[in-house]
């Protein structure tokens, strides 16, 4: 939660940070900016005021953002804030970038219960990919309702989201996409003797994924309910 006006403040939909700073996207309110650590009420910065944020990325200097209300991907130069660059993308959500500069995009799908800033209930229909200048690239359709995509140091590309197998599904993304590897027990928590964790990682619901500079997986991940995380 972000911001003071209440004894809740308001939903953060999206987060990024650098060395400096940290991003957040709050519904309505555009990108919110502070120093590391906060500081207080009104320590921070707005920008796209008012434009309904549902993914945000920084890579190289560069952060990149799903503007659902205007259906683009806008990239800024971080240490001025400028836009450097934009393009068109349908119903655009979580974002994240390969090093060649790809950027890579969960599509919202029209069937969910709910728009991405209104609550907890949707998904993605697809991932889309773009060049770094835009141009439309290959798409994943064969993942259901996509939620959270990272890519590891290998470059390839991990997806989870709101399915009944509940793993992280990795993608070899030199050329058209291709499923090389998955992380996780196929059923995620549901498999063995189900509700037990055992050795192996039992997943479910993955709405969130990152990796560290050792290619540790972390998951933020929904047991029984969309609320509980």
């Amino acid at each position: 939660y972000d911001r003071f006006e209440s004894g809740f403040g308001d939903p953060v939909k999206c987060v990024a940070a650098d060395a400096e700073f940290v991003f957040w996207g709050t519904p309505g309110k555009g990108i919110l900016r502070s120093a590391h650590g906060g500081g207080g009420h009104g320590s921070y910065t707005t920008f796209l005021a008012g434009k309904i944020i549902t993914g945000l990325f920084v890579r190289n200097g560069k952060l990149y953002v799903s503007n659902f209300s205007e259906e683009t991907i806008q990239v800024f130069d971080i240490a001025t804030m400028t836009e450097v660059r934009r393009w068109p993308c349908p119903k655009p959500t979580r974002l994240t970038v390969d090093p060649a500069g790809n950027v890579w995009v969960i599509r919202w799908d029209v069937a969910s219960t709910q728009k991405p800033h209104e609550g907890s209930v949707w998904w993605g229909d697809k991932t889309l990919s773009f060049s770094s200048t835009g141009a439309p690239g290959p798409a994943i359709t064969d993942f259901e309702k996509p939620l959270a995509l990272t890519v590891n140091q290998s470059g390839q590309l991990l997806v989870g989201g709101l399915n009944e197998h509940s793993q992280v599904w990795i993608y070899d993304i030199n050329g058209a996409p291709a499923k090389v590897g998955a992380f996780g027990a196929p059923g995620g928590i549901f498999s063995g003797t189900a509700g037990a964790f055992s050795n192996s990682p039992k997943l479910h619901w993955i709405k969130a994924i990152a990796v560290d500079a050792n290619d540790n997986i972390y998951t933020g991940c929904t047991y029984g309910t969309f609320w509980g995380n």
